[in-house]
């Protein structure tokens, strides 16, 4: 862990904006704003088309939608780099990405949930 007395910090701290590092969480960043659009038509796709209110597709649009603030999240390296801060303390990094995680949870149990109910549905065809 860097520490402030630690020359590594000391050289990243004072530099200013690091372009390559910015370069670097840009493209994710702009590859998150992709994924952030699609997760929306298809939270919207299913919340607008009846014929999507099924419980599977359901479980769909609300994964996709849990994982819309998670990707969210992970532009924020992005938007710190753009204003030239390369260390942030851990209690706001804590409050940044509290609810990015818990999001990226949840989506993560509807998606065992959806496995699930593929399971029942294959083994369980008439039940």
């Amino acid at each position: 862990m860097l520490t402030p007395k630690d020359p590594v910090f000391t050289y990243y701290n004072t530099s200013g904006t690091l372009y390559i590092l910015t370069a670097k969480y840009g493209s994710i960043a702009f590859l998150n704003v992709f994924a952030i659009l699609f997760n929306l038509f298809m939270v919207y796709t299913t919340w607008i088309n009846k014929t999507f209110h099924r419980r599977i597709n359901i479980y769909i649009a609300l994964s996709s939608f849990f994982t819309i603030p998670f990707n969210l999240g992970l532009c924020v390296k992005f938007i710190i780099l753009l204003f030239g801060i390369n260390f942030i303390n851990l209690l706001s990094c804590y409050y940044i990405q509290a609810l990015p995680l818990l999001c990226s949870t949840f989506a993560n149990q509807l998606r065992l949930f959806i496995g699930f109910d593929r399971l029942l549905s294959i083994a369980f065809p008439l039940w």
